[in-house]
């Protein structure tokens, strides 16, 4: 993608963002260097909750992430020596466990959670104990599909809330189709997002992170312009690149 950031292949393209800004937003670098004009119109934030382990860390042979937003909540259970391997289910999720200085052991594709399902098969023994670190919202199809061979727990270690103002002339802008694209990468991200458009919500043009979210927007009869082929920020921001380039 290097050549086409040079190429600024995006430029004069309006891109506007409804996730949580959380310090490390690697999407909006990669639109800057295209040329993309950013707006950031976070329709949810993110919120650490209390949480009880079912076990303690030292009774998993794995732990899973499946959302690098579960990191910094359980980022003190990180902290414990244990017998137990870390997986993530993509890169970010992984770079950001290797931030609060815990190895990872395994690090998915991203492209789904179904793919990091098969992923996890080929590399975790029959029978181990692995606990899912995850969001309160987050499917629990990862975990029915490995609770076929595996022992499996989840504790939810943070939650969505909706945000607490939107930007009215971001609001405004969509209106007056003064953008290109609006990006949505999480299913409570859509569900916020649509009491702002009672009208015409099929001609938004919608990019999503992935299928969850794509399956979430298509709730709404809306069909989205672009869907990640790889379900992470990176595989979204290439997604996007393709699709101008195109």
């Amino acid at each position: 993608m290097d050549k086409n950031y040079k190429q600024k292949v995006l430029e004069g393209k309006v891109i506007i963002c409804t996730f949580p800004n959380n310090g490390d937003d690697e999407f909006s670098e990669i639109m800057h260097e295209a040329g993309a004009e950013i707006y950031a119109m976070p329709m949810i934030c993110i919120k650490s909750i209390p949480f009880v382990m079912p076990h303690e860390t030292n009774y998993y042979d794995w732990l899973v992430f499946t959302s690098k937003n579960a990191v910094g909540p359980f980022s003190k259970s990180l902290k414990e020596k244990g017998r137990y391997r870390v997986a993530a289910i993509g890169q970010s999720t992984a770079n950001k466990i290797e931030q609060a200085g815990v190895q990872v052991h395994f690090t998915g594709s991203g492209k789904s959670g179904e793919s990091f399902a098969e992923e996890l098969l080929t590399v975790i023994r029959e029978g181990s104990k692995i606990l899912f670190v995850s969001g309160t919202k987050a499917p629990d199809k990862l975990q029915q599909i490995l609770n076929k061979k595996y022992i499996t727990d989840r504790v939810n270690v943070y939650g969505t809330e909706i945000s607490p103002s939107v930007d009215s002339n971001i609001i405004q802008r969509i209106n007056n189709d003064q953008y290109d694209l609006v990006v949505v990468t999480s299913p409570s991200g859509i569900e916020h997002l649509m009491p702002y458009f009672s009208q015409n919500r099929e001609k938004l043009r919608l990019a999503s992170i992935g299928q969850t979210t794509t399956s979430a927007i298509r709730r709404f009869n809306i069909e989205p312009v672009l869907t990640a082929a790889e379900s992470s920020y990176k595989g979204l921001a290439k997604t996007i690149i393709d699709y101008f380039i195109s």
